[in-house]
């Protein structure tokens, strides 16, 4: 009878035992239940503790497939939120990550996207080696998926489309040739075409043009570049150089030109401006010379648009044509020329165009007229402003505005600060400043007192409350 008894005394504390092990597993949170809490967290915003709970769930059971999903959406969101708050180094940690555990698609995209968008910033901060080695690592990374190689594509397009019409070069060339290796999209061969025809290259241009027509033959855009290359690469055997102190010159037909007149005037011009900017290019500038019929069938621009500068100046020219004003429009693209040299071509938009503004003004006086009635009638206008309006191409009225109002902004700083001041902001951007800061560690004023001093001039100038 003791033995009975003894044995069911064990039998008692064993079953008690086991009561009290299943009663505190009962206690322990299962994995859907932090991953339950883990989209609550989601929808309140709080990423990162969503992935704490979420990795918790993944822990307790690594092998269901449904928590190996959630893990990887909570992660991916809590990247997200890091790089939209401007942490992307950290962004790019969290996924390499999980990226080492897990071979997912999404997770891919995004690291991918991440790595190619530090490296154009790496570009934008003229960081060149930096900034290709992270572009290289995110399209090494999208060559696993196709959706990824395109999406990637896309994103390097636009980027390289936003820099075309900034004049980046470093960011055009390397997102473009990165989105065209991972995707052939007709929109990246026919941008690529763009560039180097705007580098005096229609050989190359007519390359990319040609592959575009063959991904897109209806594109009627592309087809009328392509002929204005073939024109222009027959043309180049017609065209006359002339080997000119500092300038190399070039005649796209034979025009009646008076070269002796052309050289006094250029070099004029090359010490007018050197003056100013106490700077004196070291290589020849080049500059071509269309007339106005063939600028216009070439370049298709505007009729508003009387030369521009892409690393050549070019110019629609009539040599009958009055000197003063030829003289104008070579100093304005002249000044093109050197203030792109003198910050590795970082200058804003609305800088290097004040300063070109006020070099033409040497030789003819700028028209205000518009601005001057624009403000009169109660019109506001700031730095952002004029450096956007230059963008407006379909616009007239408003470029026409940001041409003047950017004329009197050099007419201010030089007018109050001297040259001296500018050299000096030229010499930041170039450094990588902002154009803010530069002015700011130049005058020791913010924006806000900068563009308030500024309107007070245009008051002092015009009559009006600017």
């Amino acid at each position: 009878m003791k033995r009975i008894g003894i044995v069911y005394g064990i039998l008692a504390i064993t079953l008690i035992a086991i009561a009290a092990v299943l009663i505190e597993s009962s206690k322990k949170p299962g994995a859907f239940e932090f991953v339950r809490k883990g989209e609550s967290l989601i929808e309140k915003g709080r990423y990162r503790e969503a992935a704490v709970n979420f990795r918790k769930a993944y822990d307790l059971a690594p092998s269901n497939k449904e928590i190996r999903e959630y893990l990887v959406y909570g992660y991916t969101m809590y990247a997200d939120s890091l790089e939209k708050s401007g942490s992307l180094d950290k962004a790019i940690s969290l996924l390499e990550e999980l990226n080492a555990d897990f071979k997912n698609i999404n997770v891919v995209e995004n690291l991918a996207y991440y790595f190619c968008k530090k490296g154009t910033e790496n570009l934008l901060n003229n960081h060149l080696s930096d900034g290709l080695n992270d572009i290289n690592k995110g399209t090494d990374l999208a060559m696993q998926y196709n959706r990824t190689r395109k999406n990637l594509s896309n994103y390097l397009y636009n980027t390289a489309l936003e820099a075309f019409y900034k004049g980046d070069h470093n960011t055009i060339i390397l997102c473009l040739k990165a989105s065209y290796a991972l995707w052939a999209r007709h929109e990246s061969l026919d941008l690529l075409g763009d560039l180097y025809y705007r580098e005096a290259n229609p050989e190359t241009a007519l390359f990319y043009w040609k592959k575009a027509l063959a991904l897109y033959p209806d594109d009627a855009k592309i087809a009328e570049k392509s002929a204005a290359a073939e024109k222009d690469i027959a043309a180049k055997a017609d065209m006359k150089y002339l080997d000119l102190e500092h300038f190399d010159i070039a005649l796209y037909r034979e025009y009646e030109a008076d070269i002796l007149k052309l050289k006094e005037m250029l070099v004029k011009i090359y010490r007018d401006t050197g003056a100013d900017f106490n700077y004196y290019p070291e290589k020849d500038v080049k500059i071509i010379f269309y007339s106005l019929e063939d600028f216009r069938e070439i370049f298709k621009q505007s009729e508003a648009v009387q030369g521009f500068y892409d690393g050549n100046i070019r110019l629609p020219v009539n040599f009958k044509a009055d000197d003063v004003q030829l003289a104008a429009l070579i100093a304005h693209e002249y000044t093109h020329a050197v203030v792109s040299i003198l910050t590795d071509k970082k200058c804003p938009v609305w800088l290097t165009e004040a300063l070109a503004c006020f070099e033409f003004s040497r030789y003819l006086p700028m028209n205000i007229a518009e601005l001057t009635l624009y403000i009169g009638n109660g019109g506001k206008i700031d730095v952002r402003s004029v450096d956007k309006g230059f963008f407006a191409m379909n616009e007239p009225m408003t470029v026409q505005l940001s041409y003047q109002a950017a004329y009197t902004l050099a007419a201010f700083m030089i007018d109050k600060w001297g040259w001296d001041s500018i050299r000096s902001i030229l010499k930041r951007i170039k450094e990588g400043r902002h154009y803010s800061n530069a002015i700011d560690e130049e005058y020791y004023i913010s924006m806000t007192t900068f563009e308030n001093l500024w309107k007070e001039y245009l008051s002092s100038k015009l009559g009006n409350a600017a």
